[in-house]
């Protein structure tokens, strides 16, 4: 009798180890571009089906199709569903390589189809090379099956910069792999530990093509194309396209990336301006080079809390930018504040401190999440806004030196229904901060509740317990020029 462990079959070695490449798709209202490609990729490629994990990343999840794709998700195992509406932008891929499972990702378009075989040879090739920075990418293939595009171009060209280019090496589908300077982002391939980010600081459509190759190649990554690769991509929208496409956005992405890689502006300023007009190039300009300089641009994102109190002033989003406009004298910071609002999710409770640290958590789990830098969340009632422009300089010397949260404080007077004056505060959080916030307090509310209890159920006095928390000058007081108080 033979008493040998069988061999396990594809799906089983898949349980067992976990998937081998994760197939991800960021998506804005396009359920019939999802439902085809991950259908097409499930029916055309089932040597590898099994070991594939697929993420669906929503970036309108309160949109019509929100509910279809969830539904689409619950039905196929190897499919996952994230909702991902922080940020308006093709930037949600990186989502993609933070949720990912598998040690390699491809990351297509949700409107892109693959020849049957490509993806077994892709994950053969990744698996071959374990350690690879290199970026992949294929031939784009045209409707008529024979036309294709090994790359771009590094030009600028009709409002963008790369222009689609042939190389006859990617006609033979057998050829080995070869360099190119850049190539389309509807496809493409790395090691999971290989992604550089992108920049969530980008808005809506375009700018990410030429930036993340200088990335790879910064980190010693070749981009490469593999003549195998090809993807049939669909470009015509005949029922128009469902999200913001504007050039004041492209340029803006355009600027940022610039920015943060250090390259010159030189050509994508002369373009623009040829190509739309210099009082559209100008505007869109003088806008993003003051959100860079501004002081608050060490933060990914500002948000003002609103903990839906009855008690509290009931601020919309134009009222609430204008407010901190306006009191911090157009300092940026009501341009670049992003409000939230109550969760649908959240508790129905009376304790303040619960559904502040509730919101706290979310939004530093997010950040976590999108591989934010630095966060600020703000009071939307704080009375003195402009005098946390004062203290900035302490707030961000202060992160730097301990990489610890910062508690700015503002009194305010003693109500009738008070036994003590009421508190409206701001908090800074430095990234290195953000995973031990999260592992520490509880996502769910009784046991967040219960960890609260711990330091008194204080939200406030909570932060102060975890050891690393520096108070700078309350803001109902003038600045103080010596170090600022430890807590711990």
């Amino acid at each position: 009798m033979n008493t040998a462990a069988p061999t396990p079959s594809p799906a089983t070695a898949a349980a067992s180890t976990g998937p081998r490449l994760t197939v991800g798709m960021a998506t804005y209202d396009d359920y019939d571009g999802v439902y085809f490609t991950i259908q097409a990729l499930l029916l055309n490629h089932q040597e590898i089906a099994a070991s594939l994990e697929i993420l669906i990343v929503d970036n309108h999840a309160e949109g019509p199709a929100a509910s279809a794709l969830q539904s689409l998700a619950g039905a196929l195992p190897s499919v996952r569903y994230i909702a991902f509406s922080e940020i308006r932008s093709t930037a949600v891929r990186d989502v993609i390589f933070r949720e990912a499972r598998a040690p390699s990702v491809l990351c297509m378009d949700s409107h892109v189809l693959l020849p049957p075989g490509v993806v077994l040879r892709l994950v053969e090739f990744l698996e071959a090379q374990p350690d690879s920075p290199d970026l992949l990418h294929g031939p784009l293939l045209y409707d008529d099956h024979r036309t294709l595009s090994t790359h771009f171009d590094p030009v600028w060209s009709a409002g963008m910069y790369g222009v689609w280019g042939t190389d006859d090496r990617g006609l033979d589908t057998t050829a080995p792999p070869f360099e190119i300077p850049m190539q389309g982002l509807g496809l493409f391939a790395c090691h999971t530990q290989a992604w550089p980010g992108l920049n969530p600081r980008f808005r809506g459509f375009g700018g990410e093509e030429g930036y993340l190759h200088e990335k790879f190649r910064r980190r010693g990554g070749r981009i490469l194309c593999l003549p195998f690769l090809r993807w049939l991509h669909r470009f015509q929208r005949p029922d128009g396209i469902p999200f913001v496409n504007t050039w004041e956005d492209r340029i803006r992405n355009y600027l940022i990336g610039h920015h943060e890689l250090g390259l010159p502006i030189a050509g994508l300023e002369a373009h623009f301006r040829s190509f739309l007009s210099d009082e559209i190039y100008q505007r869109a300009e003088t806008e993003t080079l003051a959100e860079i300089a501004s002081p608050w641009s060490i933060f990914d994102a500002v948000y003002a809390i609103e903990l839906d109190d009855e008690d509290e002033v009931d601020l919309d989003d134009q009222q609430t930018q204008q407010h901190f406009s306006a009191a911090c004298d157009n300092s940026d910071l009501g341009r670049l504040l992003r409000r939230d609002p109550p969760h649908p999710s959240d508790p129905d409770t009376t304790t303040g401190d619960l559904l502040t640290a509730i919101r706290h958590r979310r939004l530093v789990e997010r950040a976590l999440r999108f591989g934010f830098n630095d966060i600020l969340l703000i009071d939307p009632c704080l009375t003195q806004p402009a005098r946390l422009l004062e203290v900035l300089p302490q707030v961000i010397e202060t992160m730097r030196a301990h990489s610890c949260v910062v508690l700015i404080r503002e009194p305010l007077p003693k109500t009738a229904a008070e036994a003590s004056p009421r508190t409206l505060w701001a908090v800074a959080y430095p990234h290195q901060a953000f995973r031990q916030f999260c592992d520490d307090l509880p996502p769910n509310p009784e046991p967040l509740a219960a960890r609260l209890n711990q330091t008194g159920g204080s939200f406030e006095r909570y932060l102060e317990s975890l050891g690393k928390i520096e108070l700078i000058a309350s803001l109902g007081q003038p600045p103080r020029s010596g170090p600022a108080d430890r807590l711990d």
